[in-house]
């Protein structure tokens, strides 16, 4: 063996360690994290500190709360390819704007339950996003992060350590399954998902967890995925509510936000087996 396979050989048991470790979930905190910042990175977190500071929607604590948990999915990414939005502007708008576009209908929705507490499900979380941003700017939201990997649910459990949020709960699996579970069956307030599936197969993985009369916000670029999703609708007791159209900052590209509103139970055989919503919607 030559030198330079010798070499090779090492540091693939040395990359083979470092993925055991991180898939373990021992990194529990920031502190923790191995050091991965490049001075690109280091400065993109500067920009981004800087953008946070003059929005001027973030209290100090949010603020502080946003930028350590971008840091953190920064840190991270390497590992769990998190993201492929590295560049302060566009982690700003494609991220942490885009999820707090939401928060107008979760106001919405905690004055329509006179201050009772809400329950919040985010299914196929991946990031956080938009569950955590939500969470920190609406801390006495019930939140629930339902993810398939279990990768992304450590990290996610990290940053709710990391961030002291409390009533912060995570789910690893299959959306299709949870659903079934009457502890989670029609248990939520509101749901929400982003970039998981098209509108017909979304509707059938999120609305079993939507209480009758409550909601499910469908976040999109734009609404021609609606066409397609009446029949849907129809079948699993839905219908939509309203529509609003953002145009996010840095030529970020467009958002629509879809509230669908829940009339009545879905049937219980929804969702389908695990796999089936996406290979046969209802169309």
């Amino acid at each position: 063996m030559t030198s330079e396979e010798m070499v090779k050989q090492d540091q693939m048991k040395v990359n083979e360690e470092i993925n055991k470790v991180v898939g373990s979930g021992a990194y529990e905190s920031k502190v923790d994290m191995p050091e991965e910042f490049t001075p690109e990175v280091e400065a993109e977190l500067k920009v981004l500190e800087e953008l946070l500071q003059n929005d001027g929607r973030f209290s100090d604590l949010q603020e502080k709360s946003i930028l350590i948990y971008s840091e953190m999915v920064l840190r991270k990414n390497r590992y769990l390819n998190l993201t492929s939005i590295t560049d302060a502007e566009g982690f700003y708008s494609k991220h942490i704007i885009d999820s707090l576009a939401l928060l107008e209908f979760v106001d919405e929705i905690i004055s329509e339950n006179n201050q009772t507490k809400i329950t919040f499900l985010d299914v196929g979380s991946g990031a956080g996003f938009p569950g955590i941003p939500i969470k920190i700017m609406r801390p006495e939201i019930e939140m629930v992060l339902l993810d398939s990997l279990n990768k992304r649910v450590k990290f996610l459990e990290s940053v709710a350590q990391e961030l002291k949020l409390d009533d912060i709960n995570f789910l690893h699996g299959r959306a299709e399954d949870f659903a079934h579970l009457p502890e989670y069956r029609e248990g939520f307030d509101i749901v929400t998902a982003r970039a998981v599936a098209k509108l017909p197969t979304l509707l059938e993985l999120t609305l079993p967890y939507v209480k009758k009369s409550a909601v499910f916000l469908a976040m999109k670029t734009s609404e021609e995925e609606l066409k397609t999703a009446k029949k849907a609708l129809n079948i699993l007791g839905a219908r939509v509510e309203s529509e609003k159209n953002l145009i996010l900052p840095f030529e970020a590209g467009e958002r629509t936000i879809i509230k669908i509103r829940k009339d009545k139970s879905t049937p219980k055989k929804y969702p389908r087996q695990a796999g089936t919503p996406s290979k046969d919607p209802l169309i």
